[in-house]
């Protein structure tokens, strides 16, 4: 593994982690309760995370398609 193939799969597991840190303190990802919300409050739910997720792209410049997908999961 040359160097720089080293340094963009370093960066690419920091970026990883960050997004990843990013959605577990964030309580609208929060899975707690999510066992017991019935149709309608889960369909709710699952709204916020999107909108949550297009605040968190916004706010942190998140831009490529490949991290953006990882929020999304």
């Amino acid at each position: 593994m040359g160097l720089t193939s080293y340094s963009s799969l370093m960066q690419s597991s920091l970026v990883n982690l960050f997004e990843e840190s990013l959605l577990v303190k964030d309580p609208v990802f929060s899975k707690e309760d999510e066992y017991v919300l019935d149709r309608k409050h889960n369909y709710e739910r699952n709204l916020q995370k999107g909108l949550q997720i297009v605040k968190l792209a916004k706010k942190y410049q998140i831009t490529d398609q490949q991290e953006l997908g990882m929020l999304e999961k």
